[in-house]
């Protein structure tokens, strides 16, 4: 909830207004009731022959309402003829896959190794969830999913053949002055991300002590416009506002680049290229760089460059129709976790890449994607040898979980989730309830929630009540401030601003959790002047509209 929780002293309208897009369902459905999911880019219905011809076949009041329209005509051709048709006009569309696993056939699923052929002593030779990076040396699947003891004799005898350990080193006095740092400090990251797949990465970054410079646009990275978002993943940055579109800014860049030691962005790459900001410009900057690129749907294949967002990928492998209950037509997760997947896997690639340097010396490439991490997220199912996907749990029709020992249960006063497991579990579960499986709906709702959290941790099942609207008690409760779980700084704009904090926790590092969102270009001049950027070029600049931020007009004198 990061990018959606967040209160503040003096907040803007838009700070304060609901979620972005909240009810919001981007599925369209087609005549055949299978759904498609649009992207927005440079071509739209507009420009595809075939919805002009179905316009044409509709009776004028529905034609009138732009709406009504789109709806009623893809209902009078089937998903794949409407693909067809946007696909050759240039118009990016997801497919709305009907269950987990139907996309480890996919094209660009295999064109990037999202998806890999494993032996399996079991099941055979069967397709899996692959990895969600590409990178040099890169990550390979080694081996099928061991047998329960299959390495047993093998590591005990290693174990064995090494020896007693060496002792530890002493633990440190009690009360000795050792400094408390952050685990990557020193690092320095530029990110040149937009939206949330891309800058949420560096802000995970920036919570573990990297310095990160955030390198927007002078009109500002677009998502500045919803408040709440922008701000749940920007936290810990220092902002720089310089068009780079020009060449007059080459030599900001260069020395910016000259600074780092990591470069991500989630630029399309024909744009990167554009930009000057494809690896292989940055890499002839500097050659230790370690660089990362976040796509919409990896770096190989016919949709290498498309655009896509978090729904998009959800369409593709699945959890569209997973996330909506069996028989109910797909709909969007609106928390956007395949974003958040996407963003936590360049992190992971940037860490390797920077353990690769130290060893070696050498930047690295690193790519990450959207749909990449989204595919690994399916690696509950397979495809098996004969091209079945491997059976796997399902969310029920009225999304109450996937079977009576993992769901929530509607109680007299409210609802309980309750996670029995497996083993001996559901038969706890059935004997702290005193009813077979068929009653337990009955006996639930025939006591409070409080009740039963009091009876299912007597019998060590686990169970939490179904809270809601939970912002502000979230940031009221002072056990969460204590954990870390909240934190608060000064915000230009906002005053007082509280957000979720640490996701992490190290026992003897710390966490920098003390620098707000930054505002737009609020440290333009402060990063330039420490990156060597001579005064009287960044006066050029500035009388050319090149760079934005406080302090930047008395350059322009």
């Amino acid at each position: 909830m990061s990018k959606h929780w967040s209160r503040a002293a003096t907040p803007s309208p838009t700070m304060t207004s609901p979620n972005l897009f909240k009810g919001m369902n981007p599925v369209l459905l087609c005549g055949d009731g299978l759904g498609i999911v649009p992207t927005m880019g440079d071509v739209g219905l507009a420009d595809v022959p075939l919805y002009s011809e179905v316009l044409s076949e509709l009776p004028p009041e529905i034609a009138a309402d732009s709406f009504a329209a789109t709806g009623e005509a893809l209902k009078r051709r089937s998903r794949q003829e409407w693909l067809d048709a946007m696909w050759a006009a240039g118009m990016p569309t997801a497919r709305v896959a009907s269950q987990l696993g139907e996309a480890f056939s996919d094209e660009q699923l295999r064109a990037n190794n999202y998806v890999v052929t494993v032996d399996d002593p079991q099941w055979g030779r069967t397709v899996q969830a692959g990895h969600p990076l590409k990178m040099d040396p890169p990550l390979e699947v080694r081996s099928a999913a061991p047998r329960l003891g299959q390495h047993t004799a093998e590591v005990v005898a290693r174990a064995s053949r090494r020896g007693s350990r060496p002792e530890a080193p002493p633990a440190p006095a009690a009360g000795a002055n050792h400094p408390r740092r952050g685990p990557l400090e020193g690092i320095r990251v530029l990110d040149f991300g937009m939206f949330l797949a891309g800058p949420y990465g560096p802000q995970l970054m920036a919570d573990l002590g990297a310095e990160v410079v955030k390198v927007e646009a002078t009109t500002g990275d677009r998502l500045r416009r919803s408040e709440r978002i922008f701000a749940g993943c920007q936290r810990g940055k220092r902002s720089v506002a310089v068009d780079v579109r020009s060449p007059q800014s080459r030599p900001v860049l260069e020395r910016l680049v000259s600074w780092a030691d990591v470069v991500l962005h989630n630029l399309r790459l024909p744009t990167a290229r554009l930009l000057g900001l494809d690896y292989e410009t940055i890499r002839a900057m500097k050659p230790s760089i370690v660089y990362c690129h976040v796509s919409s749907y990896g770096p190989e294949g016919p949709r290498r460059d498309w655009p896509g967002v978090d729904p998009t990928s959800q369409a593709v492998v699945g959890w569209m129709q997973e996330g909506a209950g069996l028989g109910n037509p797909p709909r969007w997760y609106r928390i956007g976790m395949t974003d958040d997947q996407c963003a936590m896997a360049s992190v992971i690639g940037v860490l390797l890449a920077l353990r690769h340097r130290d060893r070696t010396g050498k930047g690295a490439d690193v790519r990450a994607s959207i749909l990449g991490m989204a595919a690994l997220t399916t690696s509950e199912t397979m495809l098996l040898p004969d091209g079945s996907i491997a059976p796997y749990a399902r969310l029920d029709a009225e999304q109450t979980g996937l079977g009576p020992d993992y769901r929530i249960y509607e109680c007299s006063n409210g609802w309980i989730a309750v996670a029995a497991g497996t083993g001996s579990g559901p038969g706890r579960l059935r004997t702290a309830a005193r009813c077979d499986e068929a009653m337990l709906p009955a006996a639930f709702r025939g006591r409070t929630v409080e009740e039963w959290v009091a009876v299912l941790e007597k019998a060590e099942i686990g169970a939490e009540p179904v809270r809601v609207d939970q912002e502000q008690a979230f940031f009221d409760s002072e056990l969460y401030r204590r954990l870390g779980l909240t934190v608060e700084y000064r915000h230009r704009d906002y005053g007082r601003l509280e957000q979720i904090g640490s996701l992490l926790t190290f026992q003897d590092l710390e966490l920098t959790l003390r620098r707000p969102p930054p505002i737009l270009g609020e440290h333009t001049l402060e990063v330039l002047q420490e990156v060597g950027v001579d005064r009287v070029i960044m006066a050029r600049l500035a009388s050319a509209g090149l760079l934005e931020g406080p302090g930047v007009e008395a350059l322009r004198t």
